[in-house]
């Protein structure tokens, strides 16, 4: 799948274009530095970064432009995925972040914690016991080796309608003045990590794991840009909005 970089089919009929494939789509009248451009996923792996457009990941979108005939050249746009990418970023090596190194260090001396202890109780069982921490302790070996082999299998797959993405955009022309305004509603495509169920079995016989998702985000955005004098002057703004209304989710 990534091998394909772009495929689009476009179809203009009027006033209206309408198209689907892999796409990428840049919302925000910024220069590459954007705040209201949210459908393709960032690829960081190679920190040499790349031009802003070449280190998005292309989504299979569906998007929908009307283009009116106002003298304010009024440009409506609909834009839906049916999936996710999240934010790529090096599993290992000197451009790995922190954050990334962290977790996978505590996911690992969890794991090699929880091993230890069913393998001590294997060791103490009574015989007639002792058939059956085996297989719990085979089982979560198991588990455990499935999870080295493929560390994202422990995050959430974001491959399915869940984690489809959706927006609407209208930009036009007053004076001298680009405007626009924009919605998007879909998730953070940076990994959250809640510590809850981990920190309160820290001092159990067996410790859980985090618990890992894509927090779901809305953004509400806003952008400009005019020739002034000499100067090319552009600028966006935007408000995102997760699900912690009441500001009492500490992990969102």
């Amino acid at each position: 799948w990534d091998m394909l970089d772009e495929l689009t089919a476009r179809l203009y009929a009027g006033d209206w274009v309408i198209e689907g494939g892999k796409m990428r789509v840049v919302w925000g009248k910024g220069d590459k530095l954007h705040v209201i451009d949210n459908f393709n996923a960032n690829d960081y792996t190679d920190f040499v970064i790349p031009d802003y457009i070449d280190r998005r990941i292309a989504e299979p979108m569906f998007r929908v432009i009307y283009n009116s005939p106002l003298s304010v050249n009024l440009r409506i746009e609909g834009i839906v995925t049916p999936v996710m990418t999240a934010d790529r970023f090096a599993k290992s090596g000197e451009w790995s972040p922190f954050k990334m190194a962290k977790i996978s260090g505590i996911v690992r001396d969890t794991l090699g914690y929880n091993l230890s202890r069913m393998l001590a109780a294997v060791k103490t069982s009574t015989p007639a016991d002792t058939e059956k921490t085996i297989k719990k302790y085979t089982a979560y070996l198991s588990h455990v080796n499935g999870i080295n082999s493929n560390p994202e299998s422990l995050y959430p797959d974001t491959a399915a309608l869940e984690y489809a993405q959706a927006g609407l955009r209208a930009t036009a022309t007053f004076g001298p003045v680009d405007m626009g305004v924009s919605y998007y509603y879909g998730h953070n495509k940076q990994l959250s990590v809640n510590m809850k169920n981990y920190l309160s079995s820290y001092t159990s016989a067996l410790r859980n794991l985090p618990e890992f998702s894509y927090d779901k985000l809305q953004v509400f955005g806003i952008e400009a840009a005019a020739a002034i004098w000499r100067f090319n002057v552009r600028a966006e703004g935007a408000y995102n909005m997760t699900d912690d209304f009441a500001g009492d989710k500490s992990w969102v």
